[in-house]
């Protein structure tokens, strides 16, 4: 029985993982770059009741925007407002798109590069990103407060008074379905790098993918709840 759905799991996997982006090209150097998105395959969580995904993770619509610390040891913690969308599955059902405002911070140290100036290389670390509303069925999304969502962004000069900026995060996130009673962590981080924020034609398949995988989940659930 495993081997029957082993292919058509990973078709569904590839058919459903966003484009990974490794930088975008902006005429400001300020972070979080407006205009960019920080794409990632999300998370999955499994608990002894239920099983839960929100994958194909979009971060993007940043507000506001913020210039980085500008010579070597400083650091900035910063507060932002975004939008993450993404596809939510609850227990192999079917998948639900959501898009939610979420709240966010995030520190950040210039680690080397000239001083005075914005190009360089930065360690960073999200300290919080919480979706308090509008996921499916009242379900809550935080930052996890144990472990560490580090990241590293890099400036560099693109030419004619524009920057190339190159970052990610690795994100840990724990979910509520109880209201925030309990919580439950993610099986592992999402690697979300930064790119541009995605072209609706491009995501034209994902919802084709994403049922495929929903199918595959909630029959391997009924085949471990069969199981003796």
């Amino acid at each position: 029985m495993r081997k029957r759905f082993l292919c058509p799991a990973l078709l569904c996997l590839a058919l459903v993982t966003p484009s990974m982006h490794a930088f975008v090209i902006t005429a400001s150097p300020n972070l979080l770059p407006a205009g960019g998105s920080y794409d990632g395959p999300g998370w999955t969580f499994h608990s002894g009741l239920n099983d839960a995904d929100f994958i194909n993770v979009f971060i993007y619509n940043f507000s506001p925007t913020f210039a980085p610390p500008q010579s070597v040891g400083l650091t900035a913690t910063n507060s932002f407002n975004a939008t993450i969308a993404g596809y939510y599955i609850l227990n192999g059902g079917a998948p639900t798109h959501a898009v939610v405002n979420a709240q966010g911070q995030y520190f950040i140290q210039k680690i080397s590069g000239p001083n005075g100036s914005s190009l360089g290389t930065y360690d960073t670390e999200m300290l919080l990103l919480t979706i308090s509303s509008g996921l499916p069925g009242g379900a809550l999304l935080r930052e996890s407060p144990t472990l560490a969502s580090d990241g590293q962004t890099t400036e560099s000069d693109a030419g004619g008074g524009l920057f190339r900026i190159d970052s990610f995060f690795d994100i840990f996130v724990e979910l509520s379905l109880d209201g925030g009673q309990s919580w439950i962590p993610s099986s592992g981080s999402s690697h979300q790098t930064l790119g541009n924020v995605p072209e609706p034609a491009s995501l034209s398949l994902i919802p084709a993918g994403l049922f495929c995988l929903g199918v595959f989940r909630g029959r391997a659930r009924q085949t471990r709840r069969l199981a003796p």
